[in-house]
């Protein structure tokens, strides 16, 4: 539906980034959450 000054509408929400990428964190890097802890002691146990 085009607005009255002739432009579209657009439906697309901008693209959101990640808060923090578990993926490039290191196991001995500390974990991203804020514990204080190293990223394999904490949320890097499950893998």
């Amino acid at each position: 539906m085009p607005s009255p000054e002739g432009s579209t509408l657009k439906l697309n929400p901008p693209k959101r980034k990640p808060s923090f990428a578990i993926e490039t964190t290191g196991r001995n890097a500390p974990c991203p959450c804020g514990s204080g802890k190293k990223y394999k002691q904490c949320h890097g146990k499950d893998e």
